[in-house]
């Protein structure tokens, strides 16, 4: 079964900071590694990154960290938090 995966409004505005001031070079890097971890969160969310004690999960593809939580009962994947590493 496939999880829908959403942003947070405050990830999603990082990620289009974040894009929108890097190099173009490092656009491509960062649009590849997010579309990365949506595929795979989309699959199989339990098995992507870090458990944390939270409830969340931390998932690092260079050159950005993803924090998420899974909702298994909605099927849904909320972004929580991205950040630029690298």
């Amino acid at each position: 079964m496939k999880y829908t995966v959403v942003w947070e409004e405050a990830a999603e505005a990082n990620l289009a900071s974040f894009w929108l001031d890097a190099p173009i070079g490092r656009q491509a890097k960062i649009q590849e590694a997010v579309d990365l971890v949506e595929v795979a969160l989309r699959r199989q969310p339990h098995d992507i990154g870090e458990s944390r004690g939270d409830g969340t999960r931390l998932a690092i593809q260079t050159p950005v960290a993803l924090s998420f939580e899974v909702l298994d009962d909605e099927r849904m994947v909320r972004v929580l938090s991205i950040h630029l590493f690298g």
